[in-house]
């Protein structure tokens, strides 16, 4: 799927607007203006899976601000997510129990993270985050109660 673009975006979720997952990880050509496309049009995704495509805060705002019954997010890949677009995670989606990310060592998002900042989402059970940049062998799992 790695020709699905922000067309694509616009066209699924104009013809899916009751789509409870989404799985388009490896699209790089999927970028912020798509993904808020399909947010604005899909506001029921329980599951959403966009690792691998070419989106950042403003792309994560509108999944945050749109989807509010997103449970289960995997967003490995994206090197331009930011502090704002989690935070609007943290703030938008309050039935998100589990959060994969996989950010650059050098993102400034990772100290966020390991902050502990998503306080705010109680219902948050799980998220993974890998330690090394170009290792996936280094995974911290944690299991939030």
């Amino acid at each position: 799927m790695q020709n699905l673009g922000d067309k694509g975006m616009v066209a699924l979720g104009e013809g899916c607007p009751s789509l409870k997952y989404l799985e388009i990880y490896d699209c790089p050509q999927i970028t912020n203006v798509g993904l808020g496309s399909l947010a604005r049009s899909c506001t029921v995704p329980e599951t959403c899976n966009l690792s691998g495509c070419w989106v950042g805060d403003s792309g994560i705002i509108a999944i945050a601000r749109g989807c509010p019954q997103l449970n289960r997010l995997s967003l490995t890949g994206l090197e331009n997510l930011g502090y704002k677009g989690m935070v609007a995670l943290g703030d938008g989606c309050p039935l998100l129990k589990d959060l994969e990310i996989w950010l650059p060592s050098n993102n400034k998002c990772r100290s966020w993270l390991l902050s502990q900042e998503l306080h705010g989402n109680r219902n948050l059970q799980s998220f993974s985050l890998p330690l090394h940049y170009r290792s996936w062998s280094y995974y911290l799992d944690c299991k939030l109660s």
